[in-house]
């Protein structure tokens, strides 16, 4: 009986994931393809859990939902940018472009188009430059920037904060802080 038990729990062991992010998005994909709104509910507690503890793939997971406003998420831009930020300052792949087009969704400040270009200068560096959706990033700034010439950053305070900005992703200075979780 104890190796029949043994052998039905092994699927559950080898399937897990290492990494708890994973198998909190499995579980929320898994929830939303069947309609189950309390695993639902249960992923999406995790996945703020594991951002709350610092976790920049589940911020990351989190800022591209609200961002999107797919599934089961509502757009959210200020949760969006919370969680994207999160997830960008600490290198996660394809944040800081999703972070550039959250800027640029909305009507061009002198603040978002800092923003967007410091990220967009972090993401040509740190992600791939000739990618689609950098593309996509770099041409979105320049359509909002065209029509806006007096709200344009100054490219030396853009250049210093995305220096400052790769400066801790490269030596993981962010390493053990806390997530992007309000108090």
């Amino acid at each position: 009986m104890k190796r029949l038990l043994l052998i039905a729990l092994l699927p559950a062991v080898v399937l897990g994931s290492a990494e708890p992010h994973v198998d909190a998005a499995r579980m929320l994909a898994h929830g939303i393809s069947t309609g189950d709104q309390i695993i639902v509910g249960n992923a999406l507690a995790e996945l703020r859990s594991l951002s709350c503890k610092g976790d920049p793939q589940a911020s990351e997971l989190l800022g591209e939902k609200y961002f999107s406003g797919r599934e089961e998420f509502a757009a959210d831009p200020n949760k969006a940018e919370l969680f994207l930020t999160h997830a960008a300052k600490h290198g996660v792949k394809g944040s800081a472009i999703t972070l550039v087009m959250h800027y640029l969704k909305s009507p061009p400040t002198a603040q978002t188009l800092r923003e967007a270009a410091i990220w967009l200068r972090v993401a040509r560096i740190e992600e791939e430059a000739d990618s689609p959706r950098y593309r996509l990033a770099e041409s979105g700034m320049k359509v909002a920037s065209a029509g806006n010439p007096n709200l344009l950053p100054v490219e030396d305070e853009v250049a210093r904060e995305a220096a400052l900005i790769l400066h801790a992703i490269r030596n993981d200075l962010l390493a053990g802080e806390p997530g992007p979780c309000q108090t």
